[in-house]
């Protein structure tokens, strides 16, 4: 009942929003939103200083500016995917970081397409021993080198730091909206149809999605962001793009989220899941939750308190921009985010047209389209300083839009 039909009123109320007497005093969102999510900041800040004292290149690569006042979280679901008709089947690993600015309480997302290269996983390969002379694209880089690669790959290119880094099957988002949400509500754009898609080994069908705000299951979730729409030939359209969808379920889960965290129940059913996925290696976080729940559970008891009392006057929640760094025709920015397709860059860039004249881009067995890899504009893969050199146009870009007014 779940699959595509319109929604109605949200099916999840608190108690505790109901039995609970309001307050009669003003509250303020950002004081409650602060107090929650503190210990995580100084838990970050900590970690910040230690990085930089124990590696001289964290400096270099994340930017001051960028970072001051954040919390940045990365996000990287992980599945198979199926673009005819280049590519059949396909595991690909889809970012996006999570950055909340501290003071104000908004969350700004930046999605990274998977068909950047990375020279940085290159290189790892090529100090093991591993390296077969081709392009490596930036979701590759957990699979590659866990999260010491990851988080390192990522800072070189955005210049945020990476304070936690959470890695997740596509699957977990299934069972999440299944069984913890009871579904989520999306508001999809325009009509469209969609290719088959790839789920845990099995392969569906076609798909339809008419326009309008519906309640979506959790596979009818994935679909929706991990599907092609199906065309005459011509290009979908840059408001059809994979983590366009995918920041509109992203929004609509963390609503979902916010709307139910009044209910202590609720609390209690979402550690259990995230427990149980981690138990079944099928989400994975770079930090030690249990030890921070410990040092700071009663900090989080009172902040938590005190959202269930004031549930009807707060919002945490506030979303700000949502960025998806892509070639600019595929772009919602005008102009893009500073990375081209490589051929688009070899028409300008001599040493990106080196590579594709010397045919580095056509290795045996490459899978799909051998072109279907994105540079930073103006960049040097094989510059000795890849935040200067390389991701420098990328990182300057994400930069000015994340801090614009």
């Amino acid at each position: 009942m779940m699959f595509g039909l319109p929604s109605s009123t949200n099916r999840r109320v608190s108690a505790a929003s109901i039995e609970t007497p309001q307050m009669p005093k003003e509250i303020d969102r950002r004081e409650i939103y602060k107090r929650i999510i503190k210990p995580l900041e100084d838990e970050s800040l900590r970690k910040r200083e230690e990085r930089a004292a124990q590696n001289p290149e964290y400096s270099h690569r994340v930017e001051q500016g960028l970072n001051e006042g954040r919390l940045n979280i990365a996000l990287v679901g992980y599945g198979e995917t199926h673009e005819p008709p280049l590519t059949e089947r396909a595991i690909i690993g889809s970012i996006s970081i999570f950055s909340l600015n501290t003071e104000t309480g908004k969350v700004d997302i930046v999605s990274l397409t998977h068909d950047i290269r990375a020279p940085e996983i290159e290189r790892y390969e090529a100090a093991r021993g591993r390296n077969s002379g081709y392009p490596i694209k930036i979701g590759k880089a957990y699979l590659t080198g866990g999260f010491g690669l990851m988080r390192k790959t990522l800072e070189d290119a955005t210049g945020f730091s990476i304070d936690y880094q959470v890695v997740f099957r596509d699957s977990v988002i299934v069972d999440f909206v299944d069984n913890v949400l009871e579904g989520v509500e999306v508001d999809n754009p325009t009509d469209f149809d969609v290719h088959p898609f790839y789920l845990n080994g099995v392969k569906y069908g076609l798909g339809h999605f008419p326009a309008g705000r519906y309640m979506f299951g959790g596979q009818r979730a994935i679909q929706f962001i991990k599907t092609v729409p199906k065309t005459d030939g011509s290009y979908y359209g840059k408001h059809l793009e994979h983590n366009v969808r995918k920041h509109l379920v992203f929004k609509s889960i963390l609503q979902e989220i916010e709307e139910s965290s009044g209910d202590a129940s609720f609390l209690i059913e979402l550690l259990s899941f995230f427990n149980e996925q981690r138990g079944k290696g099928l989400l994975r976080y770079d930090a030690n939750l249990r030890e921070f729940f410990t040092n700071n559970i009663w900090s989080i008891i009172d902040s938590l308190r005190n959202v269930i009392i004031h549930k009807d006057d707060i919002s945490l929640i506030e979303f700000g921009k949502a960025l998806y760094v892509v070639d600019p025709a595929q772009s919602e920015v005008k102009g893009g985010l500073g990375v081209r397709w490589v051929t688009a860059e070899a028409a300008e860039n001599p040493i990106i047209n080196r590579e594709v004249e010397g045919k580095f881009y056509e290795y045996p067995g490459v899978v799909g389209d051998p072109y279907g890899v994105e540079v930073p504009v103006d960049g040097d893969p094989n510059a000795p300083d890849l935040v200067n050199g390389y991701w420098k146009s990328m990182r300057s870009r994400i930069k000015a839009l994340v801090l614009e007014p």
